[in-house]
């Protein structure tokens, strides 16, 4: 899937596509094995964060970035945690 730009996630996302839903799963399970990796909390630490919340952090990110790849997005919101 990578690299996978931003501008196709929001394409992928306003469609509802199956794609859509693919991505969603790739985005939780990115930020699940950095999680694992790191030995970060991330979906507890500081605060718990639900995974619509996640999908939603990435749909402002990717808005605003269409040129940045969808990875950029995973890693500088589990940096931002």
């Amino acid at each position: 899937m990578l690299p996978y730009p931003c501008s196709q996630w929001t394409q992928e996302r306003s469609q509802g596509t199956a794609r859509a839903a693919a991505l969603e799963l790739f985005v939780i399970g990115t930020l699940n094995g950095m999680a694992f990796g790191s030995g970060f909390d991330f979906w507890k630490e500081p605060d718990e964060v639900t995974p619509q919340q996640v999908v939603s952090w990435v749909d402002a990110y990717c808005d605003a970035n269409q040129e940045a790849l969808l990875a950029n997005a995973v890693g500088n919101l589990f940096v931002a945690r």
